[in-house]
């Protein structure tokens, strides 16, 4: 820090505290952007970050989803061609399926097989009933 004539770092801080006013009066916006006062953004919707994260999760449902390894990897695969998430795949595939299907007459695929007793084979690999 410079020393001024009387040799005191006092005398310096005062100096140049007198200098930043003196440059703030000659600037009168340069201590803050005029007109940020009224703007408040919008209002938070939630008090905290774990409470944006449990509307979050109560707006959505979540399942589960278990299957054969290789129909999974094959999942994974076609994500990455797509180049979207496994879980985006899914909801494109359960959407599609449910517009173009009607499954209360048609019923499922697969998993009747399994119970009426098909030995696993062609008809159990989702054959149309």
């Amino acid at each position: 820090m410079k020393l001024d004539s009387a040799g005191t770092e006092a005398n310096v801080a005062s100096r140049e505290a007198a200098f930043r006013a003196e440059q703030l009066d000659l600037f009168p916006g340069a201590a803050s952007v005029p007109g940020n006062e009224t703007r408040k953004g919008r209002p938070a919707k939630h008090a905290s970050g774990a409470a944006r994260k449990a509307a979050y999760r109560a707006e959505k449902a979540r399942i589960d989803y278990v299957d054969d390894p290789k129909i999974v990897a094959k999942l994974r695969e076609t994500a990455t061609q797509l180049d979207c998430s496994v879980n985006e795949l899914m909801q494109s595939i359960v959407r599609f399926a449910q517009t173009n299907r009607n499954w209360k007459q048609v019923g499922l695929y697969s998993l009747h097989h399994r119970r009426a007793g098909f030995p696993d084979g062609a008809e159990d690999m989702g054959a149309l009933q």
